[in-house]
């Protein structure tokens, strides 16, 4: 979400999952081709907790927690479900079913895109905006870009997930893990 206190929200997410923070690319991430597009999110906090359950769409009944990561290849996507300010909330909505209202009150999270080959960092819905309504202390820091922690984290989960595919637990090294508390 453009954090400027995700070390904060790191250590936070830490502690309530027990102390250890993996990365879980969902069951229902599309596989990297490196001709097309997709568009990605990762949810750091759903409804203020690190640990949640899934009420709606085909997450439902699944368990999540913090580090949660969705990847949907966008190429076939409808002009209604893509473009600035779009893609990220489409990508939560087909997963979780939730629309733009309920994702604000309850997502704290950060979006991202492979576009034209290239990693992007920005989303204008996620990154830049204030979500979850007056239960986050966490605020955007206005941009649209993940923070530089954010993305540092993003290009290990990209290339994990590039390499091994959906449906994996990816662990954060010990390198990442420091610089992600600092």
């Amino acid at each position: 979400m453009g954090k400027s206190d995700f070390g904060k929200l790191y250590k936070e997410c830490k502690a309530e999952v027990g102390g250890k923070i993996t990365i879980k690319i969902s069951f229902y991430s599309d596989k990297f081709d490196p001709n097309k597009d997709f568009g990605g999110v990762i949810v750091y906090k759903k409804g203020g907790k690190c640990k949640w359950k899934n009420e709606k769409g085909a997450l439902k009944g699944h368990s999540g927690r913090s580090f949660y990561v969705i990847i949907m290849e966008t190429n076939q996507w409808e002009p209604e479900q893509s473009g600035p300010g779009k893609m990220h909330p489409f990508v939560v909505t087909h997963h979780m079913e939730m629309n733009k209202a309920e994702q604000l009150q309850s997502i704290l999270g950060g979006g991202f895109a492979y576009f034209e080959k290239e990693l992007k960092y920005h989303s204008i819905w996620l990154n830049s905006g204030s979500c979850c309504g007056e239960q986050s202390k966490h605020k955007s820091d206005g941009s649209k870009k993940l923070s530089k922690k954010e993305q540092m984290l993003i290009d290990h989960v990209f290339t994990e997930w590039k390499k091994r595919g959906n449906h994996i637990i990816i662990d954060i090294p010990d390198w990442l893990d420091k610089a992600l508390l600092k």
